[in-house]
């Protein structure tokens, strides 16, 4: 009896292990359905040739699994929920599309890169949640009016979110100590604040250059100002009229002064 229930359990195991490496494929061809819903994508795929390419959609394999999916510039306006099931996945390349929504993807535990920028998003929050070895996220040129808190908790190196509507930043971000390069310009900032609240990150050193706003009465800074302190010397024009300007006052004083004398002498003889 025990002998049969080992058998049982093994060959469930086995079972699992066939069907996640089914899902694995599956969700690779839910996602060329997106694109041709007539697509010739197997329903058994393998990453015997270390890539494959359907309809556009393209996955780069590391062993027998998927580690990489590109489906940029295709104009899906959605992702399949199945995508969840790359477990293994740790490149997301979705950009230049029109996604306006994106399913939680809870499964993709090994996810460093993502590229998501030119789409039609207005929320990322809750989709990553347990990506927790995210390390670039790109998200610019969407409709973003907020960013996750939950990144503050992740080791992210690299956040682009350049071109959104976002007014604040959670307030977590002002912990993000693995933070390295940030790409905020034309959003809804208050440069003020960000320079007050985020203090000595990136959001405050970068926030003066991208910001086209006015801060405290002063113009605002062009995108792309220069660091370098103003030139305060003069040009050759400007030194020569002041030495004009001094050589006549000079001259002028001194004919006064010599006219002066000259009269009292006069005056004397």
């Amino acid at each position: 009896m025990m002998s049969f229930v080992k058998v049982f359990v093994l060959i469930a195991i086995v079972a699992q292990f066939c069907a996640s490496q089914a899902t694995e494929f599956t969700a690779f061809c839910d996602v060329a359905r997106l694109v041709n819903a007539q697509t010739t994508c197997p329903e058994k795929l393998s990453c015997a040739d270390g890539s494959f390419t359907y309809d556009g959609v393209t996955a780069t394999c590391t062993g027998t699994h998927i580690t990489s999916l590109k489906t940029s510039g295709l104009k899906l306006t959605s992702l399949p929920e199945t995508l969840t099931n790359m477990t293994y996945l740790q490149i997301l390349n979705a950009a230049n599309n029109e996604l306006t929504t994106l399913p939680v993807l809870a499964g993709l535990k090994a996810l460093k890169t993502v590229y998501l920028y030119n789409n039609k998003l207005t929320t990322i929050t809750g989709i990553f949640p347990n990506s927790t070895k995210l390390e670039f996220v790109a998200v610019s040129n969407n409709a973003l009016t907020e960013l996750p808190p939950e990144f503050a908790f992740i080791k992210i190196k690299t956040l682009n979110f350049d071109n959104n509507n976002i007014e604040k930043l959670p307030a977590e971000y002002a912990n993000m100590t693995s933070l390295q390069d940030v790409g905020m310009s034309q959003n809804k900032f208050d440069c003020a604040v960000i320079r007050k609240d985020f203090a000595n990150t990136p959001f405050a050193t970068e926030c003066i250059q991208a910001q086209q706003r006015t801060e405290d009465g002063y113009p605002a800074l062009p995108t792309s100002f220069s660091t370098e302190p103003p030139n305060e010397c003069l040009d050759a024009f400007e030194i020569t009229a002041i030495v004009l300007a001094c050589v006549f006052i000079v001259g002028a004083v001194v004919a006064i002064v010599m006219y002066v004398r000259y009269r009292k002498g006069g005056v004397q003889a």
